[in-house]
């Protein structure tokens, strides 16, 4: 199309001069640019889907742009959160004004171009997720086949990248789909490496009914249909959520909710630049895609009066004690009824266990916090995922472009660099055009999924039913560390705002009365594997920020 060749810049910034502001509409990657323009204007630009960040600093007497903040407080740029930020991270909700949360810091948006000059940034959209297509095909079976095709294409995108490829693999359909995809193109002898992390001896084998704590037997399965693979389980027994925590700090500059649990995937990465690889796949956009279970579907079925699939969704849902007509008007009926009035009812009426809120359940009742204790409006995506697709759409979108920052820490720590598959944008687009019934019918979830994995996973695993738990084994090893979760609250303690925000002696009571055996219950579950040690490391993280030594 342009008649150029070269290196990938080269090409860029001849797509520049001859588009313009509508370059980027013909790139397909994942990527973030800058290009100065003849005329002095910088150019910043971040592809779609993409969590590949630039942030820039710009005054009268300078501008400051880079990939991750350090260097910019390197250059002079103070390092404070913006007003109201810690109460936000204290109450676990997501930024409501601004994602960035340094105060004269901006981070150029995915789907756009930013163009800087001395008077001032322009932002100029290139990209609307809205704007994606329908996908509609004839026969059932063409979706399995374009599903496939674009699975290939995707993995085939990616393997471009490496010289000696690793890719996480589950028991569960995601990462197990590329394994066997890569497999396949790379050839049976090709080297390829994977890693599945599995709980720690002292396991108890207990985890919420709706999951299954192991991958390991859907892993040894999968091995034996996949000759070839070389593969190593890692049980991460010396890594917990503080391992390496200041050097990602010191990487990054970032901190996200979720920090404190996603530790198990820094053993894998260890373990994969031990072996010598170039290059770390991950599944991580999956669930939202080629796996995805529709969450919009219950609604989107009330909606078009289609109650006999919106019934046999609530009928099959594992993970909820209700009875099913409340299943049903709670994931039918509530997210089509005005805001306010749903609001209301959600105020009034106890939640079923399927909430997907983040309220913090250690806010102190009677603190400065103390009215977003059961609120969690601000940290739900619950009515954007579950209204309709063009919410979950909207929600999805603005989700992947957090946390790149943490990613690139992470590289720089590590040394190895990583890529979502299932973040191309092809393939984004053609899964979320492609009709509500291809993911969700007559009571069955990921039945696009099931149905591309036929004759590339063992049955067995085709067939599973319930999600893989990644932390399983959180009983037991924050049992084996309980002496320095105590330390840990000692410090928190003393911190100057948190002490006062959060309620220290349920979290100490917490401690102190410590489950002689792993709860099941996914209320416990989220609260003391996850929310407890979050307090942890957002303490390490405000302390980190201002510079305080803890005692």
């Amino acid at each position: 199309m342009l008649g150029v060749t070269g290196l990938p810049e080269q090409i860029y910034g001849a797509a520049v001069e001859r588009w313009g502001d509508g370059a980027d509409r013909h790139v397909v990657g994942e990527y973030a640019s800058l290009v100065i323009l003849s005329d002095g204007t910088v150019r910043l630009a971040r592809s779609p889907w993409s969590g590949n960040p630039v942030f820039f600093h710009q005054a009268d007497d300078g501008l400051l742009i880079s990939s991750i903040p350090r260097p910019l407080f390197a250059a002079g740029l103070p390092r404070e959160l913006r007003p109201g930020v810690l109460h936000s991270l204290a109450a676990m909700e997501a930024l409501p004004d601004h994602p960035i949360p340094y105060r004269g810091l901006e981070e150029v948006q995915g789907g756009t171009v930013t163009l800087l000059s001395r008077h001032g940034a322009k932002v100029v959209p290139f990209y609307d997720p809205a704007a994606i297509a329908p996908v509609r095909f004839r026969d059932e079976r063409d979706y399995v086949e374009a599903a496939r095709a674009m699975l290939g294409e995707a993995v085939q995108a990616m393997l471009r990248h490496a010289r000696k490829p690793a890719v996480t693999l589950s028991g569960g359909f995601d990462s197990a789909l590329i394994c066997d995809e890569m497999w396949r193109q790379l050839g049976p002898r090709a080297n390829l490496h994977a890693y599945t992390f599995v709980p720690i001896a002292e396991w108890d084998g207990r985890s919420a009914p709706h999951m299954f704590g192991s991958d390991r037997p859907y892993v040894e399965a999968y091995l034996q249909t996949h000759p070839g693979l070389v593969h190593r389980f890692i049980d991460n027994r010396d890594i917990d959520p503080f391992t390496r925590f200041e050097e990602r700090l010191l990487a990054s500059e970032g901190y996200a909710a979720g920090a404190a649990i996603s530790f198990p995937h820094l053993g894998v990465i260890e373990a994969a630049r031990a072996d010598g690889c170039d290059f770390l796949f991950t599944g991580w956009l999956g669930n939202m895609t080629l796996s995805s279970e529709a969450p919009w579907a219950m609604a989107e079925f009330f909606r078009t009066l289609r109650w006999g699939q919106g019934w046999q969704l609530a009928r099959a849902r594992q993970h909820d004690s209700r009875p099913v007509w409340r299943r049903f008007l709670a994931g039918g009926l509530m997210p089509n009824l005005p805001p306010a009035l749903a609001q209301w009812i959600r105020d009034h009426v106890r939640r079923g266990p399927q909430r997907m809120l983040l309220a913090n359940p250690y806010i102190a009742a009677d603190g400065p916090l103390g009215a977003k204790r059961a609120d969690g409006r601000l940290n739900s995506a619950e009515l954007d995922y579950h209204h309709s697709r063009e919410r979950f759409t909207a929600s999805l979108y603005r989700s992947c472009q957090t946390g790149g920052g943490l990613a690139l820490g992470v590289e720089q720590v590590t040394g190895l660099p990583g890529r979502d598959v299932y973040s191309y944008r092809p393939l984004i687009e053609l899964f979320l055009g492609m009709p509500t019934d291809q993911f969700v019918r007559n009571g069955s979830d990921r039945h696009l999924a099931r149905r591309v994995a036929q004759g590339r996973l063992p049955e067995a695993q085709r067939l599973e039913t319930r999600h893989g738990d990644h932390v399983a084994d959180w009983h037991a090893r924050m049992t084996l560390r309980l002496p320095a979760l105590r330390a840990e609250l000692d410090r928190l303690a003393t911190h100057p705002e948190l002490s006062t925000l959060l309620d220290i002696d349920a979290l100490r009571a917490d401690l102190d009365n410590w489950p002689e055996n792993a709860p099941t219950d996914i209320d416990t579950i989220n609260r003391l594997r996850f929310f407890l040690p979050e307090m942890f490391t957002l303490r390490r993280y405000l302390d980190y920020v201002s510079g305080r030594n803890a005692p």
